[in-house]
């Protein structure tokens, strides 16, 4: 299914970073008829299902700021990164509650369904890499760059680290729309199709005011905390097949 995230990240200080997000999972479906059988339905579903959300980062950047080194010298110290892959999975529970109505033909039923959902996500993953050049500019000793090792902090370094549950674990809710359609397969079975939106109320997001990926020799800061506002705003198309018993 396609995540439509609302996602506020990367001003154009990032512009050769790019960014991609999805969402996949499954979900089981249980549902109690509310009204007498007919052509028209009425039913309570309730939905428990995973899914993982994924946002990643790739490319490269460069920014520059004037600092003072150890000997009190003032320069401007400039941070170059390549090669970066930055890949972040937040792994969620979902529990949504519905009400459909299904208006039943011979072959086929159309369905309509509105309800909420809460979701908590209970573990998550980050895994980064990038190389990285700190380099220094001093004009006042004539037009001198250091970006060797074993100066000062400049130098090549690799930096970036693979660890669970770095960011925290958030809860999510809000409400959801479906439309859709089923095709009757044989007696009591039923292939649906439908689509459905859900729009959340929770501001997800960590981020960290004037963020910047490096400054310190070997440090990294995720990507992740450059996101502004993240907010479930999304749009799937689901393909299930119903069993009525």
């Amino acid at each position: 299914s396609p995540l439509l995230f609302d996602l506020k990240s990367l001003t154009p200080y990032f512009e050769n970073i790019k960014q991609n997000a999805f969402t996949a999972g499954f979900s089981f479906l249980y549902g109690w008829l509310l009204s007498k059988p007919s052509m028209n339905k009425f039913y309570l579903n309730l939905k428990p299902g995973y899914f993982m959300n994924y946002i990643g980062f790739k490319g490269s950047n460069f920014y520059e700021y004037q600092s003072i080194d150890t000997d009190n010298d003032t320069y401007t110290r400039k941070i170059s990164l390549t090669n970066l892959e930055e890949n972040n999975f937040f792994h969620c529970v979902d529990f949504p509650v519905t009400f459909s109505y299904v208006r039943n033909f011979t072959n086929y039923a159309l369905s309509i369904e509105v309800g909420g959902w809460v979701n908590y996500s209970f573990m998550n993953t980050h895994k980064s890499i990038a190389n990285v050049l700190y380099s220094g500019y001093y004009p006042q000793y004539w037009d001198l760059t250091i970006d060797k090792n074993g100066y000062y902090d400049f130098g090549n370094y690799v930096i970036g680290e693979t660890k669970s549950n770095k960011f925290t674990n958030y809860l999510d809710y809000g409400a959801l729309v479906s439309i859709g359609g089923m095709y009757k397969l044989q007696a009591g079975l039923y292939l649906k199709m439908d689509f459905t939106y859900r729009n959340g109320l929770v501001d997800k997001a960590s981020y960290i005011q004037d963020y910047q990926p490096t400054k310190e020799t070997g440090q990294y800061l995720p990507f992740f905390y450059s996101i502004s506002q993240w907010k479930t705003n999304n749009a799937n198309i689901n393909i299930s097949v119903i069993k009525k018993i």
